[in-house]
C-alpha cells in the first residue's frame, strides 16, 4: 500500500512538471504570437487588419458559410492531432510535437492581437470569444502532449533501455484519449464555426 502510494506520488509529480513545462511553452507561444504583429511591416499589418475587418463585415452581413467553416474547422484540427499522433510514435518525434504545440499557442497570440491592432480595446472583447474554442483545443491538446511524451519515453526505453517495458496498456491509454480528443475537437469545432459567429456577431455595435 505504501509503495503504491509512493507510486502515485511520483507519478502525480511528474505530470505536474510535464503541466509546467507545457505552460511555460504555452506561454512564451502566446506572448511571441501577441507581439509579432508589431515586428511585421506596414503593408502586412494592413492585410491582418483586412482579414479581420473582412471576416467581421461577413458575419454582420450573413454571408459566411458555416457548413465551409465548419469542415475546414474539423479537417485541420483532426490533421493537426493525427500528426501530433503519428509524431508521438516517432523517436524523434516529440521535438516536432512541442513545436507545432508551440505554433498552436503563436497562433492564440496572433488572433488576439490582430483584433486589438484593428478594434483597439474593443476588439480584446471579440478577441475572448474568438479564442474560446481554440482555449478548450489547447487545454485538451496539453493533456494529449502529456500522454505523447510518456509514450515516446516508454518507446525509447523499450528500445534502448535494460529492463523489459509494457507498451500495451500506455498505448491503449493513448488511443483512448485521442478518440476522446477526436470527440472534442467535434464539438469545439461547431463552437468555432457556427456559435462564435454568432456570438460575436450580438456585439458587431461596439465597432459600428
Amino acid at each position: 500500500m505504501k509503495e503504491m502510494k509512493r507510486i502515485l506520488k511520483v507519478k502525480s509529480k511528474r505530470n505536474k512538471k510535464l503541466l509546467f513545462f507545457l505552460f511555460g511553452l504555452a506561454l512564451m507561444g502566446v506572448v511571441a504570437g501577441s507581439v509579432f504583429l508589431t515586428f511585421i511591416n506596414a503593408t502586412d499589418q494592413e492585410l491582418v487588419k483586412e482579414y479581420i475587418t473582412s471576416f467581421m463585415k461577413s458575419i454582420q452581413e450573413g454571408k459566411l458559410n458555416y457548413l465551409d467553416a465548419f469542415k475546414n474547422t474539423c479537417v485541420s484540427n483532426i490533421i493537426y492531432v493525427v500528426v501530433l499522433f503519428i509524431l508521438s510514435l516517432s523517436i524523434v518525434g516529440i521535438p516536432i510535437v512541442l513545436f507545432l504545440y508551440f505554433v498552436k499557442s503563436f497562433m492564440i497570440g496572433f488572433s488576439i492581437s490582430s483584433f486589438v491592432f484593428t478594434y483597439g480595446f474593443k476588439g480584446m472583447l471579440f478577441s475572448l470569444f474568438y479564442i474560446i474554442p481554440h482555449f478548450i483545443n489547447f487545454i485538451f491538446y496539453s493533456i494529449f502532449l502529456i500522454y505523447a511524451m510518456k509514450v515516446s519515453y516508454l518507446l525509447i526505453t523499450a528500445l534502448f533501455g535494460k529492463k523489459e517495458v509494457s507498451l500495451k496498456k500506455p498505448i491503449s491509454n493513448y488511443i483512448t484519449y485521442t478518440c476522446i480528443l477526436l470527440l472534442v475537437i467535434l464539438f469545439t469545432s461547431i463552437l468555432e464555426s457556427v456559435c462564435v459567429p454568432l456570438i460575436l456577431k450580438q456585439f458587431l455595435f461596439l465597432i459600428k
